[in-house]
């Protein structure tokens, strides 16, 4: 496993990709700010691009890709078009070996993304409000990981809508467990899949 999930704090900042088409993001080491990965959905269709401008964005396809800042390919996060948007996010890794699945689940009103593994059994819930901002990674009532909103300032914020989040990886979770990518993918799907 890639020595990139081996931290427990990072920061994700959302790049201003054209009127919030495409799903780009550059994450940080956030206790060195140096940054680690790159995250990029490059090569989308006319129809997608067309679709993520309406209320219908959660039924396009995704396609992001993340690579080390050195280009080397880690991740791939995959998904078809979705009629009403259940159709799974596959993780791969870059040798196409799929890490698992993350499944938007809707119940009373409220939304939240399951971390499935390659055998389709529930690793552990993403939860949280998008009001807030304030998200937990859930796994038989243990807290797993946090995610909250770092506010980048009220013009930021208002004119250019980046959304920069700060993701804490618990102690408690081994350095070498597969669900570390799997937390990772899941955090940098939460405006594509709960929006």
């Amino acid at each position: 496993m890639s020595l990139h999930y081996h931290h427990n704090f990072y920061l994700i900042n959302e790049q201003n990709a054209f009127y919030g088409i495409a799903n780009n993001f550059d994450v940080y080491n956030a206790e060195s700010s140096d940054l680690m990965l790159n995250c990029r959905e490059e090569n989308l269709g006319f129809f997608t691009k067309l679709l993520r401008y309406t209320k219908c964005k959660m039924m396009t396809p995704l396609y992001l890709d993340i690579s080390s800042v050195i280009t080397e390919p880690l991740l791939c996060l995959r998904r078809g078009f979705s009629l009403f948007g259940y159709n799974p996010v596959i993780v791969y890794e870059s040798n196409g070996i799929e890490l698992g699945k993350l499944v938007c689940k809707f119940i009373n009103g409220g939304a939240s993304i399951e971390i499935l593994d390659t055998q389709n059994y529930k690793s552990c819930t993403l939860k949280g409000n998008l009001l807030d901002f304030d998200f937990k990674i859930i796994k038989d009532q243990e807290v797993l990981a946090v995610i909250t909103r770092n506010f980048a300032g009220l013009e930021k914020d208002l004119f250019t809508s980046p959304n920069n989040y700060i993701l804490e990886i618990s102690n408690n979770l081994e350095i070498e467990s597969n669900l570390r990518p799997l937390i990772l993918s899941a955090v940098l799907c939460i405006n594509f899949l709960l929006n």
